[in-house]
């Protein structure tokens, strides 16, 4: 840093190099800094930038590893010390090792916690041990380690910091409750890596090491998120060399501190007033047309770029709008990933391929300050001018109007006065309405267009079986299917199997499916989809009323379920079948939305059974046949009706009583009395009619 002040004169020497060595006491080596520093936004001072590690006793902590990611943050001027392991003095197993940690990183209070616990007894190669039945005993330290892990990081995201815990693919660690519960937060995002991409050599050989990251850092999860691209084998993991592959590669290391130096640079980037919420990105996803690639949207003063299947994306938008914003949807959980923020120039890579990519496009920020006035009172013919020069522009933006003006050399006093006080009639008449409106109607009232799927669980023959049941409901129209997955399962394989039986084969593909991320919607289903073309619509976790309208469909169902079972007990996995059959088959042809039923909707007419009068053909025929299996069937088929218009007429009673303060009242006003006892309930208001008598 001597270099620095080769050409001052106003210290001597000796003095520079004092301060010049204090400096690096204080930093550290600043090359990594400078490198940032100059492919980002040129900031007015580093210390506004990096000076926030300084608040940090340390930026990084390690839990269950010796010194890896600590020691080159060290070697790279940051300050980092702490790392948890046997090799360091603590033992996890012991419960004051434990709460001595908890205190230690509370103290700290890390940008970044690491957490890597021992994942052996999560291996799948435990079942080839030579005693298999000895590991549930051994699983409990193992999950012990796990769940001390998910309380540290859920600690980070209370207090707005980084986690990163890693594991392999294939660990059984990642069905863990804690883990599951981690993982569901919305801040945290999980990405796969192959670590052969960071370099990572057993026996001379690169190992592919499938490995999967979960963090609440964006940057970190871009820079890990890297797959195998490599053509020459790969050695495999057996025979005690798993226990190689823990040590991290040096470029591995290396990618998660470059990513919480990203993540700290990104943070003091401006940002658009107006940015979009993760609402906004599912519903451009959704109005994208099916066979378009990309779409342009205008979003307040920034453009937008939507593109499915993601290979270039352009380095600027329209109107020279150079600052880019990215979001991609990750593949492995189905959340959307921070990909840029703020940069400009050249697009970062694209490791891996995405579904969708979202790029908000936004001009370079501004000195929006008021300038020194030039005492001149601005004329009415000034105005004018400015008002001409406004719409000969094409209405722009206020910002990007004064960047214009102060282009051409414009005085500050006319800036100050669009600043201030300038406004378009024109532009305030054409003003878009907002994204989102407070509510809207079906985005198409077509036949399996768009559909929702579900599963839910009912009793059957006893209340102690519970099956699992798929709900395929039609948005358009409200035409649905219920069907048993299984007795007892519902593994993603089984649910395809049901969905193509009872929905594909019989109807066709969908446009797009709305699901939630259960496991029974992944991997088979996701694959089954995917062959056929259809678009899948992933809902938040924990949003269920995402997908409302499945959901409502499916409480419906299982009331007029259970009051069939009330009326005609089941006996076996068959008639619970038929029974779950029946009740669907009287949703679709009872109930009805503008004076038509959804299978009016669906097929134009009513369909007609034998023995039913509720058709479109105006007939009435019988049925060709009277032994027990039809009278039996037919028996369930008026119970399930007979539930349904029970239920039905429960919900309009209800609906209608809310406004119902007292029936003494109603009574009253026309000159009547009650006779009998004290007002019942209003779920029983047919009893009530009945022990109240009128006297006019």
């Amino acid at each position: 840093m001597d270099t620095e002040f080769e050409h001052e004169t106003t210290l001597p020497r000796s003095s520079k190099i004092e301060i010049s060595n204090k400096i690096d006491e204080m930093v550290g080596d600043l090359t990594t800094y400078w490198t940032l520093w100059e492919a980002h936004s040129e900031p007015d001072d580093i210390v506004e930038v990096f000076g926030n590690f300084m608040d940090k006793k340390d930026v990084v902590v390690e839990i269950y590893s010796p010194p890896r990611v600590v020691e080159a943050a060290a070697a790279r001027g940051l300050q980092a010390s702490l790392s948890i392991d046997l090799a360091t003095g603590y033992d996890l197993g012991k419960p004051e090792d434990r709460e001595r940690v908890r205190e230690e990183v509370r103290k700290r209070r890390p940008r970044l916690v690491v957490t890597t616990p021992p994942c052996t007894k999560f291996s799948l190669l435990q079942n080839l041990r030579q005693y298999p039945e000895r590991l549930a005993d051994e699983l409990d330290e193992a999950i012990l380690h796990v769940d001390f892990s998910m309380d540290l990081l859920n600690d980070q995201i209370a207090l707005g910091d980084h986690g990163l815990h890693e594991h392999p693919e294939t660990a059984t660690s990642w069905r863990l409750p804690k883990v599951i519960n981690y993982l569901s937060q919305d801040e945290v995002v999980m990405v796969k890596s192959h670590l052969c991409r960071f370099g990572l050599v057993i026996n001379g050989h690169l190992s592919r090491k499938a490995t999967l990251f979960a963090t609440t850092c964006d940057a970190i999860a871009v820079n890990l998120q890297k797959l195998c691209e490599c053509t020459e084998p790969h050695q495999q993991l057996i025979s005690g060399l798993p226990k190689l592959a823990q040590v991290y590669p040096p470029q591995l290391v290396n990618a998660i501190i470059d990513g919480l130096l990203q993540d700290w640079v990104d943070q003091q980037k401006g940002r658009p007033e107006k940015m979009p919420d993760l609402g906004d990105l599912e519903q451009w996803i959704d109005e994208l047309p099916r066979r378009q690639q990309q779409e342009w949207r205008s979003f307040h003063d920034s453009a937008v770029l939507v593109i499915q299947k993601p290979a270039n994306i352009p380095m600027s938008g329209p109107g020279h709008r150079c600052l880019r914003w990215t979001w991609v949807k990750n593949p492995v959980d189905g959340k959307w990933l921070q990909f840029e923020q703020g940069q400009k120039g050249k697009v970062k890579k694209l490791e891996i391929k995405y579904d969708f990519a979202v790029v908000l496009y936004h001009y370079p920020e501004i000195n929006m300050t008021f300038g020194e006035s030039s005492g001149h009172p601005i004329t009415f013919g000034e105005k004018n001018m400015v008002l001409r020069a406004h719409i000969n522009l094409g209405h722009p933006p206020v910002k990007e109007f004064v960047r214009l003006l102060k282009a051409a050399g414009t005085r500050n006093d006319i800036i100050n006065y669009v600043l201030r006080e300038f406004h378009c009639e024109g532009c305030l008449k054409e003003s878009r309405q907002p994204t989102r409106l407070p509510a809207s109607t079906p985005r198409t009232y077509d036949f399996n267009v768009v559909i929702g799927v579900d599963i839910l669980f009912v009793h059957g023959a006893s209340a102690q079986e519970e099956h699992p049941i798929l709900n395929i409901t039609c948005l358009g129209t409200l035409y649905s299917t219920f069907t048993m997955v299984h007795p007892t399962r519902r593994a993603s394989a089984l649910v395809w199997a049901a969905f193509l039986q009872c929905w594909l084969r019989v109807f066709g593909a969908p446009s797009f499916i709305i699901l939630d991320q259960g496991l029974e919607f992944q991997g088979d289903f996701i694959d089954g989809l995917e062959s056929h073309g259809i678009q899948p619509i992933l809902i938040d976790r924990d949003a269920p009323y995402q997908n409302g309208v499945t959901e409502r469909r499916g409480g419906l169902f299982k009331e007029v379920y259970y009051r069939t079972r009330e009326l005609h007990q089941p006996t076996d996995v068959t008639e619970v079948q038929n029974v779950i059959h029946e009740v669907a088959w009287a949703l679709q042809t009872l109930t009805n939305r503008s004076g038509y039923s959804p299978a009016q909707r669906v097929f134009g007419k009513q369909p007609s059974l034998a023995m039913e009068i509720l058709n479109d053909s105006g007939e009435y025929t019988f049925p060709q046949t009277s032994d027990a299996a039809w009278r039996r069937s037919e028996d369930l088929r008026k119970a399930a009706r007979q539930a349904l218009v029970d239920t039905d007429s429960e919900h309009v009673l209800a609906e209608h009583m809310k406004n119902f303060i007292s029936l003494k009242a109603i009574l009253s006003m026309f000159g009547g009395k009650v006779v009998e006892g004290a007002m019942p309930k209003l779920d029983h208001v047919l009893w009530c009619f009945r022990r109240v008598t009128l006297f006019g």
